[in-house]
């Protein structure tokens, strides 16, 4: 198990669990940046706190076996063993917790340490509780209870784990005869190898941002979304990477699973091209699954142009007609807009259509000017072009008199 610090400094619980390990030290680290400028005292509070462990508890609880492998159908015990390090305690709650998914819980049955026992089973959150106390201190090693477990489901690893924060009275602790004081001061869990079928369900995930299937932003936010099909097995780690350029790049590992699992990416140096993100969670199993999916990295406005004759026809009507080019993801529709004289406001002829013509009915006398913009499927819009006019009143020209 992990040590487990105390600091006066709340900023150093960066992982916002209540209490202060050497996960929040990986997170200042990793350049979280939740200090902000107290980075330089947090540092120092959380080197000060894992060199100086305040965490005094003499008592330890293990379960045995701590490892085994069994088969899909099979039951195995497992036992709850506490050793209170020659201190005399009133009693002892332990809080455990399996995977739903794989394992079933049969019975349990009480140990030989107190004389009083309770038990609970939830198979939804997959979660133990047993309780032990007696009129009598108890004052040695012994069994608090024992677990009988059956496999439903194989192939995967499947951790127990016990519940266990120092000096947090509501999930697993010893209360020392009189003071009542907690006096855990480690634990130690189990990791079973499960196999054959059915299989347990892998984790899901699902990548909730970007959202679509392009990307036109420079900086972007990529975020996974990571479910489990019984809620007994917790995200522990995501590693996001980046394909682009025939390599995989390295954006972030998110070790804080209590604000949800992203990372940056900053695409400047990146031109425009199809890219893939990949997530790789690691769960409290041991598994590690891996998230994939493709994407278009598109920044770049689609180009149109407008084509019209220079002048009106005697019959008064043409066809006006476009075309347009896109650099990666296709053209999605157009915009055709069109005025009365320079000094018109702009009228939309067409708007986010994906026809490349239409006929225009003029009136002699009259100039008229057309403009085009495009957009693509990434959802790039260029701005309208450069005016196109079809002279129906075009300006005279006088030749000078000559007089011979």
């Amino acid at each position: 198990m992990a040590s487990v610090y105390f600091t006066t400094d709340s900023l150093a619980d960066i992982s916002g669990d209540g209490f202060v390990s050497a996960k929040d030290m990986s997170l200042l680290m990793y350049g979280w940046n939740r200090v902000g400028d107290d980075f330089a005292n947090v540092y120092g509070q959380l080197s000060q706190a894992m060199m100086a462990q305040t965490n005094t508890g003499v008592a330890t609880l293990h379960l045995s076996p701590s490892s085994g492998t069994y088969n899909v159908g099979q039951e195995f015990n497992v036992q709850i063993h506490i050793d209170t390090g020659g201190q005399s305690v009133d009693g002892a709650d332990v809080v455990l917790r399996y995977d739903p998914c794989a394992l079933e819980v049969q019975d349990i049955t009480a140990g030989d340490t107190f004389s009083g026992h309770s038990q609970s089973t939830c198979p939804e959150t997959g979660e133990i509780e047993i309780s032990g106390s007696g009129q009598a201190p108890f004052n040695g090693s012994g069994t608090l209870g024992t677990v009988r477990f059956r496999v439903v489901a194989g192939n995967t690893p499947s951790g127990l784990q016990v519940q266990f924060r120092p000096a947090n009275t509501t999930d697993s602790n010893i209360a020392e005869t009189n003071t009542n004081n907690e006096i855990l001061g480690s634990v130690g869990n189990a990791m079973f190898n499960l196999t054959g079928t059915p299989s347990r369900p892998s984790l899901s995930g699902t990548f909730t941002s970007p959202d679509g299937s392009y990307l036109t932003r420079m900086d972007n936010l990529v975020t996974l979304e990571v479910n489990d099909a019984c809620g007994g097995v917790i995200a522990e780690a995501v590693d996001f990477d980046v394909y682009y350029d025939s390599a995989w790049h390295s954006l972030e590992v998110d070790r804080n699973r209590y604000d949800g699992w992203s990372a940056g990416w900053h695409t400047a140096g990146v031109t425009d091209q199809n890219v893939s993100l990949r997530a790789v969670v690691s769960d409290t199993n041991g598994n590690v699954t891996t998230f994939i999916q493709g994407l278009t990295l598109d920044r770049i406005a689609p180009t149109a142009t407008i084509t019209v004759p220079v002048f009106l026809p005697s019959i008064g009507f043409f066809i006006v007609t476009w075309n347009g080019n896109d650099n990666l993801s296709g053209l999605a529709s157009y915009d055709v807009r069109y005025k009365n004289g320079e000094d018109g406001s702009w009228i939309d002829l067409r708007s986010q259509t994906t026809t490349t013509s239409v006929f225009f009915v003029g009136e002699a006398g009259h100039n008229y000017y057309f403009q085009i913009r495009a957009r693509d499927l990434a959802g790039n819009v260029a701005v309208f072009s450069a005016e196109q006019g079809v002279l129906g009143d075009p300006p005279k020209i006088y030749l000078p008199f000559i007089n011979r």
